[in-house]
């Protein structure tokens, strides 16, 4: 099979914000983590859009909060081939899985440098059921 290649260009990105605390963890308890995800579009000429993510992410041991993590990154898509709404809706949905996919690999290099054992592996995240429960909740309409 031949890889085709997408009319939408990730330009790159920036790890804009990252913040860290940890509480008294048990060992000997499994942390289960939360994760909160903020996706903002800015729309920088016809074909390039600066989409940030804001990730937040907690870990809890029963009831008790252990561990929280807030980062903020940012990366730019272009493209020549979409008109605006559609560009919009693509780097919503694969700008943020791209985002994420990076947020992933840098907390879970991160937190094994800092010393967490094991380090937090951020599960995977259904970004477009994320995004119509947003709108359903009417938290945000999807462009």
């Amino acid at each position: 099979m031949n890889a085709i290649e997408s009319d939408l260009k990730f330009n790159g990105y920036k790890v804009k914000e990252v913040e860290y605390k940890q509480y008294d963890i048990d060992p000997n308890e499994i942390i289960n983590y939360t994760i909160s995800m903020k996706p903002e579009l800015k729309i920088q000429d016809r074909s390039s859009i600066l989409l940030t993510l804001n990730l937040g992410i907690s870990g809890k041991q029963q009831e008790k909060i252990v561990t929280e993590i807030s980062i903020i990154i940012e990366g730019t898509f272009s493209t020549n081939k979409f008109e605006e709404n559609e560009f919009k809706k693509l780097v919503s949905l694969n700008g943020t899985a791209t985002l994420i996919t990076i947020a992933r690999s840098f907390i879970a290099s991160f937190s094994s440098q800092i010393g967490n054992t094991p380090p937090i592996v951020m599960p995977l995240i259904n970004v477009q059921a994320s995004i119509e429960d947003d709108v359903n909740l009417g938290n945000k309409d999807y462009p």
